[in-house]
């Protein structure tokens, strides 16, 4: 006697890449906020982006150049001292209840997933 196979139900699954940076933070993604050495806004500071565990790359944070339309939100900047803006991102990620040892394990894995497979 053979079994018959279970129908399944096919669902669509959504990667992370795929997602909003908003979406990837309310899904309970890990991230991290960095301020990248080149992250400096000429006349407004530094502006620190998020990183996300896995995922290539960072998001800055808000929009910019910021014009007040909906959608739209007002970036912050850390100051003109990238030194200081990162203490202050690293005591942002310390708020979080991450630690420093977790902040460079999700930092890694982003610039991990960067690299082609076979060049890392």
């Amino acid at each position: 006697m053979s079994k018959k196979a279970k129908k399944t139900k096919k669902t669509k699954s959504v990667s992370a890449m795929e997602m909003s940076p908003f979406e990837l933070i309310a899904s309970g993604h890990p991230f991290i906020v960095w301020v990248p050495d080149d992250a400096l806004v000429e006349g407004r500071g530094y502006r620190p982006s998020f990183v996300f565990e896995g995922i290539p790359g960072h998001v800055p944070n808000g929009t910019w150049p910021y014009s007040g339309k909906v959608g739209e939100s007002v970036p912050w900047f850390w100051g003109f001292d990238l030194v200081k803006a990162q203490g202050i991102a690293r005591a942002y990620n310390d708020r979080l209840g991450i630690s420093i040892e977790r902040e460079a394990e999700i930092l890694k894995s982003s610039i991990l997933a960067s690299v082609p497979h076979g060049q890392g």
